[in-house]
């Protein structure tokens, strides 16, 4: 994807997976942003923040007003990183097996089986996988609700 002569170009190759595409570029969005907002606070000048993320009407902004804004924004930015578990860091290997007397059907290979070599190691893995999902979820979210206060 490039910027060209005021407008955007998407190659046919980049819609091929759309969201690894626009990914990188919406993370780099918000972590820009972030830190922007998080300078200006400590600056003394942060705007920009939803009236919802204001929780005392009788202050302008408080601190916990913007860090509450940031954490969210963080978790928009873990959305878009998207570094999901990774298989290799965890202590178990899946093997493919033929069924013992399996017989290939025309037009089909042997049936196998997946064994693993660690179930408890395999259950941590998906338990940690199932944890990233909802954290991915949440900042996907986040980001489409918060979509027209990304501003400042």
């Amino acid at each position: 994807m490039r910027y060209s002569k005021g407008r955007w170009i998407a190659s046919y190759l980049d819609t091929y997976s759309l969201d690894c595409t626009l990914s990188p570029i919406i993370h780099a969005g918000l972590s820009k942003f972030h830190d922007v907002l998080e300078k200006r606070n400590k600056e003394g000048g942060c705007l920009g923040v939803p009236n919802e993320y204001m929780k005392n009407e009788a202050d302008w902004v408080t601190d916990q007003d913007v860090q509450d804004w940031l954490d969210d924004i963080k978790k928009m930015m873990y959305a878009f990183k998207n570094k999901e578990p990774d298989m290799k860091h965890y202590n178990f290997s899946l093997e493919m097996v033929p069924v013992p007397g399996g017989v290939a059907k025309e037009g089909m290979s042997i049936p196998y089986t997946i064994e693993c070599d660690n179930e408890e190691e395999k259950a941590r893995y998906y338990a940690d996988l199932d944890v990233h999902e909802k954290k991915v979820q949440e900042g996907l979210n986040l980001f489409g609700a918060k979509f027209k206060s990304l501003w400042w």
